[in-house]
Order: C-alpha cells, then structure tokens, then sequence
C-alpha cells in the first residue's frame, strides 16, 4: 500500500460523498469506545479503505480525515492494541522504532531480558551481527574451543 497523498475530491459534494462512504464502514461504539473497521480487512486484521483509485489502511486515512496530515517519517500506533479500530482518540503518531516496543514481538521480549539463558546478568553486553551476546558466554565459549583444538594445534605445529 502507498502513503497517502492526502488529496480530497476538489468538490464540496464529492468531497463530502467519499467521507461518508468512509464513515458508512465504520461501526462506532461511542466517543471512547474503539470504532472497528466493517469494510475489507488485510490479512493482518488492519481496515483497508480504497480511496482516489488506491488502497490505503483505514486507520491511516481515518487519522488525516479527522485531524490532519501523517509525517512522512512517522507511523500510528493503536493505544487500544485493535487493529481493525479506527478512532482517532485511539491513535498516537510515534516513530517505527517506539511502535515496535510498545507491541508484544519478539523485539519486546527480547529488550526486557535481563539474564542469558545461563543466568548471567545482561549488564556486560555486546552486539555482534545484530544480536545481544553476553560476553561471560562468550569467554567460555572461546576458552572451551581452545582447550578442545589445542591438542591438534599442537600436533600440527609438532608435524612442521
């Protein structure tokens, strides 16, 4: 799906014709109530809405409908954690990063560890290729392969 290029129909009618057949595909539930998405619905559980000849997600549109413009480098986040809700009370722009920890993904699980699996504290940390390694873990492991390959080093160095 495309950002939205947040033009209206020129006409007041037509402008006024396409919001309503918006709003006709939302089943709200009072102002603080989450409003769901009745119309088509992406596999996600998002609301899909097609306006100006393109497919945009329906909380998005339902966001500039109501109270303005999206920041290009900004996404919304759903307080209420309901995708198909599309209540603008319910919306929060924050960054790409910011929405991925306030969900419930693996990036949050993983940022709330506080131990490895080896009971080491996550204080002393490393990132290696984009992981977390724990540098205590990291020593035995490199201590337990020098002990296990220094009979062959030796023998290697002993056949020159």
């Amino acid at each position: 799906m495309t950002r939205m290029s947040y033009k209206l129909p020129y006409s007041p009618a037509a402008r006024e014709k396409k919001i309503k057949q918006f709003w006709a595909k939302v089943e709200k539930n009072g102002v603080s109530a989450c409003w769901n998405w009745i119309g088509c619905k992406s596999a996600k559980g998002y609301g899909v809405a097609s306006w100006e000849g393109s497919q945009y997600l329906a909380h998005r549109l339902s966001y500039v409908l109501t109270i303005g413009p999206i920041p290009e480098s900004l996404v919304i986040d759903h307080t209420c954690r309901n995708r198909a809700c599309v209540n603008p009370a319910h919306m929060e722009i924050v960054t790409n990063g910011e929405n991925v920890l306030r969900g419930v993904g693996m990036a949050v699980k993983n940022k709330n560890k506080t131990h490895c699996p080896h009971g080491h504290p996550l204080t002393n940390v490393t990132h290696k290729h984009r992981k977390r390694v724990c540098l205590a873990c990291e020593a035995q492991w490199h201590k337990a392969r020098y002990w296990k390959n220094r009979e062959r080093m030796l023998e290697q160095k002993r056949n020159y």
